[in-house]
């Protein structure tokens, strides 16, 4: 049997890589959906997606989410009663879909197109709870992983993460402290995960833009007046794009009761994927620019820069 898609999280086939903004956005849409429902059967369309597990299925058979967290870009589901952690990470182009007939027929609205068709032939996982819903794990580019790990693992790879906006250790004290003694470039050091956690190239662009500083600039040239902009810019987008359930391109969206709604922060992007149009703080005489640097295509003004 085919399902159309109920809650969606799509990244395109040529996508920014989600971030901590698009990660929380599917934990805070699928949480109503998938907790305290007892898995019943596991499917596994490509073993590629597992990481380190022999029994996958059978350790998940009988299991219930109590809840989803995220840490940066790692989504972790408490199992009960086994208290392991089913873990996800989307990396490039993972998705994670629930659909269940009794939502679709209830919420009055219907998608047409075979593209929304579950599962399709990049669903690399299922998952059936007991009230019939299923979670669909579907990836592209098989670069997403799922894994079963215990308290202590996960803790230790909590441990690797760096500071995370929103999270209490995110303070000028221990922002001031990822900067110290570091001889890299701002944007270097904004996509370090273990410096900074959760942050990727479209919010790493956007903070540089609102600080007023190049991504280029090396960070033992800032100044504390820099990076205390810095800290604040980081939190002030960082909230303003959950807000807006991150930042939508091509296809990545959610159906919520009924409502397709877009991660619609896109509308407030200042420089990412802006190249060749104006700068919206200095006017038309300036454009948009972009090079590849750290990796990356990099996105900024000249002008009002620094």
């Amino acid at each position: 049997m085919r399902y159309k898609i109920t809650v969606e999280s799509f990244i395109s086939s040529n996508p920014a890589m989600p971030e901590m903004p698009e990660v929380e956005t599917v934990r805070l849409t699928l949480l109503p959906y998938v907790v305290g429902n007892p898995i019943t059967k596991v499917q596994i369309l490509n073993d590629k997606i597992i990481r380190g597990e022999k029994n996958f299925q059978t350790k998940l058979i009988g299991q219930s989410f109590t809840t989803i967290n995220r840490r940066a870009k790692l989504l972790s589901f408490p199992l009960s009663p086994s208290g392991l952690y089913l873990c996800a990470h989307l990396k490039m182009t993972g998705q994670l879909m629930y659909s269940h007939q009794d939502i679709l027929e209830g919420g009055g609205h219907s998608l047409s197109s075979a593209d929304y068709d579950l599962p399709n032939k990049h669903t690399r996982a299922i998952f059936t709870f007991q009230n019939n819903g299923k979670l669909f794990f579907n990836d592209l580019r098989l670069f997403a992983y799922l894994k079963i790990i215990d308290k202590e693992t996960l803790q230790n790879t909590y441990n690797k993460y760096g500071i995370e906006p929103g999270l209490p250790h995110f303070t000028l004290e221990n922002f001031q402290k990822a900067f110290t003694h570091s001889t890299r470039s701002l944007k270097s050091l904004l996509l370090d995960q273990s410096k900074i956690a959760g942050l990727g190239n479209i919010y790493a662009d956007e903070i540089c833009y609102e600080a007023s500083i190049k991504p280029m600039r090396k960070v033992s040239d800032l100044s504390s007046v820099n990076i205390k902009k810095l800290y604040q810019v980081c939190q002030t987008i960082i909230t303003k794009a959950i807000k807006h359930c991150g930042t939508t391109f091509q296809h990545f969206k959610i159906l919520n009761h009924g409502q397709i709604q877009n991660g619609n922060f896109s509308d407030y992007l200042q420089v990412f994927r802006r190249q060749g149009q104006t700068c919206k703080r200095c006017g038309p005489n300036y454009l948009i620019k972009k090079v590849k640097f750290a990796g990356r295509g990099t996105h900024f003004c000249d002008h009002c820069q620094r």
